[in-house]
């Protein structure tokens, strides 16, 4: 999951995907310190909150996910095009051939 924000999404897929393992990443360390006001689970097995640029978390990980959620924001609102490009080339090549 790229892009934390207030936590609806992740909140989302934890309570009604406890088979799934999530990692949700942010680049923003304010938007990480502010989980508790949020209420987001604890880091554990199964969720856990990295704070990294999302298309480069994506482009260096060895493993491939069945689903990739982007929803990445900056200060000034969606990424620039060639930003939301490189992202979504990684994003897609990064994804599992196989369910």
């Amino acid at each position: 999951m790229i892009g934390l924000g207030g936590g609806s999404l992740a909140k989302y897929c934890y309570r009604y995907r406890p088979e799934s393992v999530i990692a949700a990443v942010e680049i923003n360390p304010h938007v990480i310190a502010l989980r508790n006001v949020f209420h987001l689970p604890a880091d554990d097995t199964c969720f856990f909150v990295v704070c990294a640029d999302g298309a480069e978390y994506v482009a260096m990980r060895g493993h491939r996910p069945d689903v990739q959620l982007v929803d990445g924001f900056g200060v000034n609102g969606c990424p620039q095009a060639s930003a939301r490009v490189n992202a979504a080339t990684h994003a897609g090549s990064a994804l599992a051939t196989t369910a």
